[in-house]
């Protein structure tokens, strides 16, 4: 519970009362860090002054800086002027609440988040956080969350009777198709986040039994189909809208966008990079034969779960393609398959770790350790399971730090 609160005053010569440097400037453009700032909104002289287009939260928070955030509205009559050096920024007129929203690993990870991402690729769990501002969230165990279909209309004050987040229907994508099925995910209409008022917490299974925060259970998953290739790699990426609900949460106008999240497909790449020209610059297909495999990772997935720097591989023999994740985890690396000069259990988290090299091409999470000459060959002919840990323990090889792994 929030017992605590620090108040700001309005004035410009106080303490700690410059503009907030977590905002874009006025009218939306951030630019960097370093640029003069901007911060000083006109009221919109087409609605008589008498409403303001609230600037959006910079786009390249991370770490500490991405959090939730409560801001005074400070107004300016404007008696002499309105700059940086103005004493007429003396009269609050509101509060504003910046909300947060965070993916993180699911299961006991989730209540500490200490790395959270963006999004989340195929056949990785992951919960899901909401920061609250201040005492912006109440003490109680009433709210509720929808991942939904990104719409320009959930944008929308929640007020606005066109705002889309109450009727937005959760776990459907942009073509119709339900990617958080309910047998395997929480169930958010019944749902709700906790009793804190920091933050909101969805990531608990969708059962009567077992731990509540199994990793192998808790959270939600993206689920596209029922085939192979629909589970990992059917759609192209796509970007979900969180809407929040705090409390009485069958009212249309308390529903409001608290954020967003990523979905990003595994998609190998035939190359090291758009100017490759050596053999074993090209993706893996012969026997005695070197080659590399990587993934195609655009910028807007740099932060999604499952698709960071520093994953490792293993080539598991498939010869009746029925290798599932579990399998995965329980195959050896073997050295009658894979050369042990090349891809071994010892240096797939190192040398071969997944990484991007902004030198050669950007789009792409090549598992070569930043080398592209160094590659992998297969010495056995016949079908190979590709299996993949997205975080994997460096000093322990052939262990997984927290996500199972997954078979691609």
């Amino acid at each position: 519970m929030v017992t605590t609160e620090t108040a700001r005053t309005c004035g410009s010569s106080g303490f700690n009362d410059f503009p907030s440097s977590f905002l874009c400037n006025a009218g939306g453009v951030c630019g960097d860090l370093a640029d003069t700032r901007d911060p000083y909104v006109t009221p919109d002289a087409a609605l008589s002054y008498r409403r303001i287009t609230i600037p959006p939260g910079r786009p390249d928070l991370v770490g500490p800086g991405f959090k939730a955030y409560a801001v005074a509205v400070c107004y300016c009559p404007d008696f002499q002027r309105c700059d940086a050096f103005s004493p007429d920024f003396v009269q609050q007129v509101g509060i504003l609440y910046f909300f947060a929203t965070k993916v993180c690993p699911n299961g006991f990870e989730a209540t500490v988040c200490a790395l959270d991402f963006t999004g989340a690729a195929p056949q990785h769990r992951f919960a899901l956080r909401v920061e609250c501002p201040s005492t912006a969230c109440a003490y109680a165990d009433t709210s509720r969350v929808k991942v939904v279909q990104q719409m320009a209309n959930n944008n929308l004050p929640s007020w606005d009777s066109l705002a889309g987040c109450a009727a937005a229907v959760h776990g459907v994508n942009s073509v119709g198709l339900q990617v958080l099925p309910s047998d395997d995910n929480p169930d958010v209409a019944t749902m709700h986040g906790g009793l804190r008022q920091d933050y909101k917490l969805w990531n608990f299974k969708n059962s009567s039994t077992g731990l509540i925060f199994d990793p192998t259970t808790s959270g939600f998953q993206f689920r596209t189909g029922p085939t192979d290739h629909e589970l990992r790699s059917s759609y192209s990426g796509e970007t979900f809208d969180v809407c929040y609900c705090d409390g009485a949460c069958t009212v249309a106008s308390n529903w409001f966008k608290a954020g967003q999240l990523r979905f990003a497909p595994f998609q190998l790449v035939s190359a090291g990079s758009n100017t490759s020209v050596l053999q074993e610059e090209f993706i893996l297909e012969y026997m005695n034969m070197p080659g590399t495999i990587g993934f195609y990772r655009p910028w807007v997935d740099y932060g999604v779960m499952g698709l960071q720097e520093g994953g490792a591989l293993k080539l598991v023999s498939d010869p009746t393609l029925t290798l599932t994740d579990a399998g995965c985890v329980a195959a050896s690396y073997d050295s009658t398959l894979v050369d042990a000069n090349t891809l071994t259990m010892q240096n797939a988290a190192l040398a071969y770790s997944g990484t991007t090299d902004l030198t050669k091409d950007v789009n792409k999470l090549m598992f070569n350790g930043g080398q592209i000459t160094t590659a992998i060959t297969v010495i056995k002919a016949g079908f190979i399971s590709v299996c993949y840990c997205a975080r994997p323990v460096v000093d322990v090889p052939g262990v997984a730090g927290h996500s199972l792994e997954s078979c691609l």
